[in-house]
């Protein structure tokens, strides 16, 4: 049985007017309570540093907004 490989936490070097867009929104919805973002952001800054933790959020960010455009559905935050 193989372990699992762990990956790094590097970023690549992508486009950098979309990083500054999802941090500045990131920072917006980390500030927002009782959200799954918030949440999120409090848990993961608990465990790492928080700049981090704020390039994390974006991604799930990121992730949500392409699945509500491609899929056309609505989003619904979870229940924190």
């Amino acid at each position: 049985m193989r372990l699992p490989v762990k990956k790094s936490g590097r970023t690549n070097h992508g486009n950098k007017i979309v990083k500054s867009l999802t941090t500045e929104i990131a920072w917006v919805a980390t500030r927002t309570k009782d959200t799954f973002f918030n949440a999120r952001y409090h848990k993961l800054a608990a465990r790492r540093i928080s700049k981090k933790a704020i390039i994390a959020v974006g991604h799930s960010i990121l992730k949500v907004v392409c699945h509500v455009l491609k899929d056309g559905v609505e989003y619904h935050d979870c229940d924190v």
